[in-house]
């Protein structure tokens, strides 16, 4: 491959599609099999009504991805929902509220959640839903007995 994310989609987004390396080991012996080594590499992306992905899985390669694409095509989106699958608020992905809606003096602000990435138009009546995969292999992994060689998140 070239590096870049795998895309299969249906939806809206125009994103460049690129061939996935293999899960081949390193066989140079000039570094460790970085598969076999690093718990936490991002694996695939799963976004569903999210921001403007109606269905949209990407498979990330095992050393560098390139996400490109035309403007409002969804990069960002895909950024965010990441982030917001790791944990992050909404208001660290750039979508907290803006100046001009916070709450005035003595109002109780209402807190930024997943419902308010749902993608506008058909489907607006759907969850957004991210799915997100990280590999759970090496001296890193996360109780790798009980939770496998992947580990996927839901959000």
């Amino acid at each position: 491959g070239d590096g870049g994310a795998s895309s299969e989609e249906e939806g809206d987004a125009d994103m460049t599609e690129s061939e996935e390396d293999s899960d081949a080991s390193d066989t140079d012996g000039s570094g460790p099999d970085l598969v076999a080594q690093e718990a936490g590499v991002l694996r695939e992306l799963t976004l569903r009504q999210f921001m403007n992905h109606k269905n949209t899985h990407l498979k990330f390669n095992r050393h560098l991805n390139i996400i490109s694409g035309n403007n409002g095509s969804g990069k960002s989106a895909i950024c965010q929902a990441i982030q917001l699958a790791l944990g992050a608020t909404a208001a660290a992905t750039g979508r907290g509220q803006s100046s001009d809606k916070k709450a005035k003096k003595g109002e109780k602000q209402t807190p930024v959640t997943i419902r308010d990435f749902v993608r506008n138009g058909e489907g607006q009546d759907q969850p957004a839903e991210i799915w997100l995969t990280l590999s759970n292999t090496g001296e890193l992994a996360y109780q790798p007995a009980e939770f496998g060689k992947l580990i996927t998140i839901r959000r």
